[in-house]
Parts: structure tokens; sequence; C-alpha cells
């Protein structure tokens, strides 16, 4: 019947049955029990259905595929996680992303422990480690370094590597689950009492916004300018206008202070405060924008030439007649301090006239289709620099021959850099938010479709087999122990609040599926914000854990 339909076009059969695995998995990824569902792994397990039952593909097409997929995916997750890698670092990030670290170099730990002891195909452990840590960036990362390190072998290489993903991958998901289980069992976590104060700590960590209208009646003020307010821009508070009677007009730092002028002040709370101590009470009065003919104009940064560049650069003060008073990043607002570098996707908040406004808006330019219009040439740009940057070699003491970062670790190395950089070259290196995800489930869905594909004919002898049990054993106790040791490290020596815990466990193990089950059991969106903080470097420790693995069992 196939046949018939087909004929002899291989290439047709070739992206029909590649559709029917990804529909097929992303469909059965869907399904969700109590909040757990597969995901895009699911195209994993529908490709092992169909390779199961003798569907297959030419075997160079399925490289090819599989390797487009790769970079994709690779190149997307960069892109993602590049802007704020380097943030990772800062403050509390710092001790949260070190013991993420020690769950990696733990779970490699015990790898190389279990190839020791139990002699298992070396490829297969590392498949193992890959899905008993959900990771399949790092299955990925290990396939490409498999294929350009052996020349004969690779086949049956490759396929124990994807059959000890697949393996390993279903306890690697519930590992996490029981491991938050156990730790909240342990020390009878309230967890109310937890998420309280975490939040609380979270507000005065990162503060909103407010504004606050305060009447001039310290006397050592009247008749100065205003830039002679101490310590007024160190705070973070920025004054937009004043009113002087019925009179409303932009504030710039030659405005004289006078007695009962009302000035509109931003900051958070605390800094408000300290301000109203040197300039005086809070008043109810309100300072209309509209009264002074002054605009109020919500930006967006869009433009080339604004990206990585200071509003003092941009001429955006107040004494160039416009008043920024906050700029809003990545969900957090920040204060418009002069020095402060803007970034492609910042909203700023401006005051002034309207000849002044339309200058503002021409130099930042403001354009909302630039977040709907996908950036292709620096898709394509960028990977090719990736490409070229993954085939160098890297000579390394003691190996036979160079070290390479191969399509998977040039691309991620290359997107991680431009999205730092953001303006190369006259390219934005930015995708928005849609197209990111778009091409990052294509790419992992084209790859693990080739992956499941090319092992499905012996997935279910091996995992009937007594080595197939034994790499179940071997997955669950990776996947378990160093999460049960980070918890307890975590919690007794550093004391970390459990919600945070339960944030570090998901994160570290670049978890997406089990970060739900954590939002769901805490009624709390913190986990996401530590997840956050601490995938980035987890993704990448995983990738050179998984490279380094294969390298050292088959070099």
């Amino acid at each position: 019947m196939i046949s018939y339909i087909f004929g002899s076009n291989t290439v047709a059969m070739s992206i029909a049955l590649l559709s029917a695995c990804i529909a097929l998995g992303l469909g059965a990824g869907q399904i969700r029990w109590k909040g757990i569902g597969l995901g895009v792994s699911g195209v994993l397990f529908s490709g092992l259905l169909l390779g199961h039952f003798g569907y297959t593909m030419d075997a160079s097409v399925l490289a090819f595929v599989r390797n487009f997929g790769l970079i994709l995916f690779i190149f997307a997750v960069g892109l993602q996680v590049g802007p704020g890698f380097t943030e990772a670092f800062r403050s509390k990030g710092l001790l949260l992303n070190g013991l993420a670290s020690g769950v990696t170099l733990a779970e490699a730990a015990l790898c190389v422990m279990a190839l020791w002891l139990t002699q298992q195909p070396a490829a297969a452990l590392v498949g193992v480690f890959s899905g008993a840590v959900t990771s399949t960036p790092a299955l990925a990362a290990a396939s490409q370094t498999l294929s350009e390190m052996l020349t004969t072998g690779v086949p049956e290489q490759l396929t124990n590597l994807s059959l000890g993903y697949a393996v390993a991958y279903p306890f690697g998901v519930l590992g996490v689950i029981v491991a938050i289980i156990c730790l909240r069992a342990a020390w009878k976590v309230d967890i109310p009492a937890e998420v309280q104060l975490l939040e609380e700590a979270s507000r005065r960590d990162h503060p909103v916004m407010h504004t606050r209208n305060l009447k001039v009646t310290n006397p050592n003020l009247f008749g100065k300018p205003l830039s002679s307010l101490p310590g007024l821009e160190d705070m973070g508070v920025t004054i937009s206008r004043v009113m002087v009677g019925q009179s409303v007009r932009l504030a710039t730092p030659d405005t004289e202070l006078q007695q009962d002028m009302i000035v509109h002040a931003v900051g958070d709370q605390t800094h408000l405060d300290r301000a109203e101590l040197i300039i005086g009470p809070r008043v109810e009065t309100e300072l209309q924008a509209s009264h002074g003919k002054l605009e109020i104009r919500y930006l967006l940064v869009t433009s080339n030439k604004a990206i990585g560049k200071t509003l003092q650069q941009l001429h955006l003060l107040p004494e160039d007649g416009v008043t920024v008073t906050r700029i809003r990043r990545a969900g957090v607002e920040l204060a418009p301090r002069r020095y402060l570098a803007l970034h492609f996707g910042d909203k700023i908040v401006c005051v002034g006239q309207s000849l002044h406004m339309a200058r503002a808006e021409k130099i930042l330019g403001n354009s909302s289709q630039m977040f709907n219009k996908p950036n292709v040439l620096a898709v394509f740009v960028g990977i090719a620099i990736g490409v070229v940057v993954g085939c160098i070699p890297i000579v390394i003491p003691g190996m036979s021959q160079g070290f390479r970062l191969g399509l998977s670790g040039g691309p991620l190395l290359a997107a991680i850099v431009l999205s730092r950089i953001q303006h190369f070259a006259g390219v934005t290196w930015y995708l928005p938010n849609s197209a990111s995800t778009l091409l990052r489930e294509m790419g992992l869905a084209l790859f693990l479709a080739c992956v499941g594909l090319e092992a499905g004919g012996g997935f279910v002898e091996a995992v009937l087999s007594d080595a197939g049990l034994v790499w179940m054993g071997i997955g669950a106790v990776i996947t378990l122990v160093p999460l049960l040791l980070i918890g307890w490290l975590g919690r007794v020596v550093f004391r970390l609040n459990f919600v945070t815990l339960c944030g570090l466990i998901v994160g570290s193990m670049t978890s997406a599926p089990t970060l739900s089950f954590a939002v769901n059991l805490l009624k709390s969106d913190v986990p996401s914000t530590i997840y956050a903080t601490v995938y980035p470097l987890a993704t990448i420790l995983r990738l050179l854990a998984a490279q380094g693995l294969v390298m050292l069992f088959l070099a």
C-alpha cells in the first residue's frame, strides 16, 4: 500500500515518515498525568515504536536530518540562555550554580564508576547518563562526538547510545519528583510558610518601582537646582516633572527648587522614603503630564543604533528634554541610570514634550513589528559561524588528535557569544520568543525522530534483556543519588529555602516536565525563577560532560 502511494519516491516517503513520527510523538507528549508529560520527548518513543515495526529511512538521509535538527535546536538554546548567562553568576546565583554544577559532576562520576563496576558497553552508559539526567542536548552532543571520533562500528555504537537514553529517561523524569517528595518528607516542610518567606525575600531583592508626589518643604533646598539633591541618582530615584501652582513642566538638572513645589519621583519604596526625608512630605496632588503639554510614552528599543548604547550616549537625559523614568527588561524594572546600556527589547518609559518624544522614538526605534518578524539572516549566519568554530581543532595535551566542539558545541558557543553582543556586523542577534521556541522545538523533534527510527529495531530486545535491566538500575542511581545529596547539602549546610531547593533540583536537571510539577506543588512561580538561573550553566555542563564521557570511554 505504502509503495503504491509513494512509488519509488524515497524523498516523499522520508518526509511522510518523519512527519508521522513527529506528529504521533507530539500528540502522545501532550498526554499529562498530575501535571507531568513527555512533551517533545514523546517523539523519541514514537520513533522507537515505528522503528520496531520496521519503518526506517536511508542511513545518509537520517544522518543529515539528525544533524541539521541538532544544529537548529542547539543554536536556539544558545540564543535563549546567552543573554542571562553571565548574570546567573551574580549574588545568590553563584551558590545555586555551584550546587547545580555539583549535581552534574556527581552524575558523571557515577557513570564512570558504573563502567568500571559493570563493564557495560561504554556508548550505552553515556546514553544512560543522558537519559538519567533528562538532557536531550547531552544525547545530541554525545551522538555528534561519537560520530566524529569513530570510523568503524558507528551504527552499533550510536544505537547503544540511543537505547541507553530511552531506557533511562522515564525514571530520569520520575526520579526528580521522587527526590522532591523524599526531601519534603524528611524535613516535614510547611510549604505555605516556605513560600511566604521566599516571596518576601524576593520582593526585597527585586523591589518594584513606584511613583510618589513630594512637596518641597526643606528650606535648605529652596533656590537650589535639582542636581544639588544629595545622592538622588545613586539611590535610583528619578524626578520626571515638577508643578508650580497649576503649571506642570519637565524636570531638568537646572530646575530650581521652590517652596511648596510638587515633584513627581519614581523609584522603589525604600529609596522613595529616603527622598521624602530629604525633600518633604508626600501629597495626593496629581501631576498630569497633559497639564504642562508633556507626553508620557512607552518606547521599545529596536533600533540597531541604540542597542548597547547608554542613555547618555543617546542624549536621552533631562538636559536633552527627555526624562526616562524606568526601564523594563525581561520582566524586571530597572532604575534609568545614565550609564546603563540598553538591550534589544527594553521597554522605556519617557516623559517630555512632543518634539523631544518624537526624537526619542526615532533614536530607539519603537517598532513592535520587530518582535513579530524573525531574523532569519541572523539564524543562518550564526549557524555558519558556529559550524566553522566547531570544526576548529583544540589541542589538548595527552590526546592523539585535537578536540573539536563539533556540530553541537560550535553553534552553542556562537549563539551565546552573539546573543551577548546583541548587535554585530549589522545584524541583530535576537529572536522573538515565538520564533525561538519554534526553532528549538522543530530542531529537537527532527533530531529525536531520527534517533528513535535509528534505534527502534533493537529497543524492545534491549529493554527485556538482562543488560536493559542493568541500564535501568544504573540510570536510577545516577538520577536519584546526586539530587538527594545536593538536596541535603543545600538544606542543611547552606540553609536554602525549600522552594529555592525545588527550583534548584529541577533546574540542575534541566527538566521542564518536572518544573510544572514543582510549580503546582508549591503554588508559586518562584521555582521558575530559580530554574532560569541555573538552567544555562546546567545545560552547557551536561553537553560538556556527555562529550567528555565519550572521549574518556572511547578515545
